[in-house]
């Protein structure tokens, strides 16, 4: 069995923050940029954690 490497983002308001009950942004909250670093990285794949409070913000965060 081979392991994976799968890194977890945290997202709110559009911007990766630092992560569960967190408001602080990561970085400068870039989700594209730390994306493809994961991946340039050897990420397996990326696990997104949305904290949108309603539908139309979750819908605005998955467009980047």
């Amino acid at each position: 069995m081979s392991k994976k490497l799968i890194p977890c983002l945290y997202m709110a308001e559009g911007k990766a923050v630092t992560g569960f009950g967190h408001k602080n942004i990561f970085g400068d909250g870039g989700l594209k940029e730390l994306s493809a670093f994961y991946s340039q990285n050897g990420a397996d794949g990326l696990l997104v954690f949305d904290f949108s409070s309603d539908d139309k913000e979750h819908d605005e965060a998955i467009q980047c």
